[in-house]
């Protein structure tokens, strides 16, 4: 059984994200950012809250996306992006998301673990990242082509 958390101090990692996700969501709520419409669909739908609060963010100035392959001009909605931060496909890392005991993992888990875990540092590539190392696979270490790499960064809402 587990310990009750009895004061802030003792409050698990997990319970502490979740209360700084909670507290953003209510303050680009009082902003006026994120409707509590689009936030309902998110909840209904299982959709990531952080989207809609990185939806909010680029409604508040951050600069368009500069994507080739733009989907928006086909009816999906881009409710999270993260503009392009490779410089050099010969720099990166593999960063395993599978845990020793796995064979495979869902979408969801694997954008969770992207986005939680701080040793991974894969929550900031997205689809110019993407994008990037497309245009340069000569540049791709051999050793990384049997893998399959993964950009979590951007995310599309498919047409109603």
């Amino acid at each position: 059984m587990e310990n009750l958390v009895v004061s802030p101090d003792q409050m698990p990692d997990w319970l502490r994200k979740r209360a700084g996700i909670m507290h953003e969501i209510d303050l680009q709520l009082a902003r006026g950012a994120l409707t509590l419409a689009e936030l309902q669909v998110a909840a209904v739908e299982h959709r990531d809250a952080f989207g809609l609060v990185n939806k909010a963010k680029q409604l508040s100035g951050v600069v368009e996306p500069n994507l080739k392959f733009d989907l928006r001009k086909d009816g999906f909605k881009l409710f999270c992006h993260s503009p392009r931060i490779i410089t050099s496909v010969a720099e990166l890392e593999l960063v395993p998301f599978l845990r020793e005991d796995e064979k495979s993992i869902l979408g969801y888990d694997m954008l969770g673990r992207a986005e939680y875990d701080p040793s991974l540092n894969a929550w900031h590539y997205g689809q110019e990242d993407a994008e990037f190392v497309f245009d340069h696979q000569g540049e791709i270490p051999v050793e990384f082509r049997q893998f399959h790499l993964v950009f979590p960064r951007t995310m599309w809402r498919g047409p109603e």
